[in-house]
């Protein structure tokens, strides 16, 4: 309704290359991050599975499955309080209190997913695959302890945009 009622065209937008290669100068450490973090999250499967066999890699799998599948929640977070953090930028002391209380909630729900996932493996293990993969308890147990660096590496992803820093 809004577009259908504005003066804008789609015909009206323009290619202007100083523009896309002045996004691509600032943005390519962005995009070579994203490549490099797609790469780290299967590249582990890829050597556990020549050096130690199929059998550790499923299990490897199964753990590292359950223990990523909660990454969402302070990606959400963060989304959800990034603008309150741009919008703070002018007023320094404002800004650093709310950098401040985003690294303190994810480092906490991180903290707090961590243990009760860590504690509650063996459970969720047998809960969700059965007996057949028991062994992947222990790999869960501690691979659940990336997500705690993966939330605060988010927030600082997200302080370095800000600061222009990339």
């Amino acid at each position: 309704y809004i577009i259908q009622n504005s003066k804008f065209k789609i015909q009206d937008l323009k290619f202007k290359k100083n523009i896309a290669f002045a996004l691509l100068k600032d943005s390519w450490p962005l995009i070579l991050n994203g490549v490099v973090v797609a790469l780290y999250f299967k590249i582990d499967q890829i050597m556990i599975k020549e050096i130690l066999g199929n059998y550790e890699n499923g299990i490897y799998a199964a753990a590292s499955t359950i223990s990523e599948a909660w990454y969402f929640l302070p990606q959400m977070i963060l989304i959800s309080l990034f603008p309150a953090l741009v919008n703070a930028k002018s007023n320094q002391d404002l800004y650093l209190k709310r950098l401040q209380y985003l690294f303190s909630t994810l480092l906490w729900f991180s903290v707090i997913i961590t243990v009760i996932v860590s504690y509650f493996s063996k459970d969720i293990i047998l809960l969700l695959y059965g007996k057949l993969y028991v062994d992947a308890s222990e790999v869960l147990a501690i691979h659940v302890f990336s997500g705690i660096f993966m939330s605060l590496g988010l927030v600082t992803g997200r302080y370095l945009t800000i600061e222009n820093k990339t």
